[in-house]
């Protein structure tokens, strides 16, 4: 199983983003050797001249060229995957799959999940048992389902907050007044683990790298930990990690102040300290056993209005322990598989992205920088709060022109091979 610690999805968002080309291998590196590909173009050449191939004004017809080359991969999927196709495609990406597929794969409806052991949420934020509680109305949720904010505050330290949004509870008594939340904020410093969590570097000297205060591998169980006690069905092994130091930190906060018209700066803290380390995870919503993608806001060839996005699970863990929570849309199982199959392969996976790309017209270069195995939601049962999870090969990749740059997904159904719409 391939990480996600390499990744940055980055939300841009662009105008133009479907391009179109001609499909040649120009090179790649995918357990295949120069002379297969050498072998498979100069076979392609000579078949062409047996059958008397005349001009073709739209080019040549290559797609099952690509399909020769792929086939030639080992039967286990690569961790990454690298093959320059044409002018126009570059794939470049790590993949986030099993290195061997399941023999079969279900589509499911789903729900928000609710957590109905929130307790121990409170207990590591509060140990002491004191906090000013707070409930007001919220947002409605999915089909205008009424909800609640429930918010816990210490009362000798405003910044020590925890606030659940869920459904009200029946039980009028309930601890907490929710009969689950798919929504969990809990922090003790509002504003210091805010600019950890929204300015943090994927660079790789950020990633994989051991703390003084606990090796990565153990601040990871450790929260593993901690969700598990909230019954929180996670992932048990795709996650990503960001390792902060105070020095880390303390530099890219001079460097947006440094970048910021000083009375339009938003970065209201102290410097960081000493004992400001920590690991920043997310983790990844877990639906029988296939984690929940964490979906671009705008994925290629799908209507934003069928598109539901899934959410990790941030975890912040210092030296005191965790020190920050957050979620919002998470799901669970609701009822019986809707469809069941085989998965589409890899390489198959592959071909529907590459026919999907011809089909459009653009001069776009793509480059796709992340390659995932995972369950897409989509709106269901519009008139409840369920959502369709399809399980997919999902493409990420950016679309750069002369004047934009944006990220987006294509999405290729694993039951069907097709591109979802």
């Amino acid at each position: 199983m391939g990480t996600l610690d390499s990744v940055n999805v980055r939300g841009k968002e662009d105008e133009n983003s479907s391009p179109s080309f001609l499909i040649f291998i120009q090179e790649g590196s995918v357990n295949y050797m120069r002379k297969q590909v050498i072998a498979a173009v100069f076979a392609a050449v000579f078949l062409c001249g047996l059958l008397g191939c005349g001009e073709d004004v739209d080019g040549p017809d290559t797609s099952s060229l690509l399909q020769d080359v792929v086939s030639n991969t080992e039967d286990s999927i690569p961790e990454t995957y690298q093959q320059t196709i044409g002018t126009g495609l570059v794939i470049d990406a790590p993949v986030v799959a099993p290195e061997t597929l399941p023999s079969t794969v279900s589509s499911y409806y789903a729900r928000s999940l609710e957590l109905t052991n929130l307790e121990p949420v409170l207990d590591t934020f509060f140990p002491d048992g004191g906090y000013d509680k707070q409930v007001e109305e919220a947002m409605s949720g999915i089909a205008d389902k009424p909800q609640q904010c429930v918010t816990f505050t210490s009362p000798t330290d405003s910044q020590l907050t925890v606030r659940f949004i869920g459904s009200p509870s029946e039980a009028s008594d309930a601890l907490i007044d929710l009969s689950g939340a798919s929504d969990i904020y809990a922090t003790t410093d509002l504003g210091y683990q805010y600019f950890l969590l929204t300015n943090r570097d994927t660079t790789s000297e950020f990633l994989n790298r051991d703390l003084p205060f606990a090796t990565q591998a153990e601040a990871e169980q450790a929260c593993r930990d901690f969700l598990a006690e909230i019954d929180l069905p996670i992932d048990p092994e795709v996650s990503r990690c960001t390792a902060w130091t105070a020095e880390d930190a303390q530099a890219r906060k001079e460097e947006i102040d440094a970048s910021t018209v000083s009375d339009e700066k938003t970065i209201q803290i102290e410097d960081f300290q000493q004992g400001d380390d920590c690991y920043i995870f997310d983790f990844y919503n877990s639906i029988d056993n296939m984690y929940v993608a964490d979906l671009i806001s705008v994925a290629t060839g799908i209507d934003d209005a069928q598109q539901c996005p899934g959410a990790p699970i941030e975890v912040m863990y210092g030296e005191e322990g965790v020190q920050s929570l957050r979620t919002t849309i998470l799901y669970q199982k609701d009822g019986e598989a809707q469809q069941t199959g085989t998965p589409v392969s890899f390489e198959t996976a592959l071909q529907g992205l590459v026919d999907y790309f011809n089909s459009t017209i653009s001069t776009d270069t793509i480059t796709v920088f992340k390659i995932e195995f995972a369950y897409a939601p989509r709106w269901g049962d519009k008139s409840s709060d369920r959502m369709l999870m399809r399980p997919a090969w999902i493409f990420a990749y950016t679309s750069t022109s002369s004047d934009s740059q944006g990220d987006r997904q294509v999405l290729i159904d694993a039951l069907t091979g097709k591109v979802m719409t």
